[in-house]
């Protein structure tokens, strides 16, 4: 239930994120702009996150994803 739940998640983010867009505001930087978008993305997560109590999203620098990790 909940992959199926991240999954919709994940495709309507894809879908709003217009990369084109920020690629043009960003001078035509692809790379930039790709970087922007996952900044802006891990500042929402954080803010989200600071609304409430449960798990902590963390990026690991390693594997180049998030990670979930309870609270202590």
């Amino acid at each position: 239930m909940r992959d199926d739940i991240v999954a919709q998640f994940k495709y309507v983010f894809r879908r709003h994120v217009d990369l084109k867009r920020l690629s043009s505001i960003c001078k035509g930087d692809q790379v930039a702009a790709r970087a922007v978008a996952v900044q802006a993305l891990r500042e929402l997560a954080d803010e989200i996150e600071g609304e409430g109590g449960g798990a902590v999203v963390e990026w690991d620098p390693f594997l180049k994803i998030p990670v979930m990790k309870k609270r202590e």
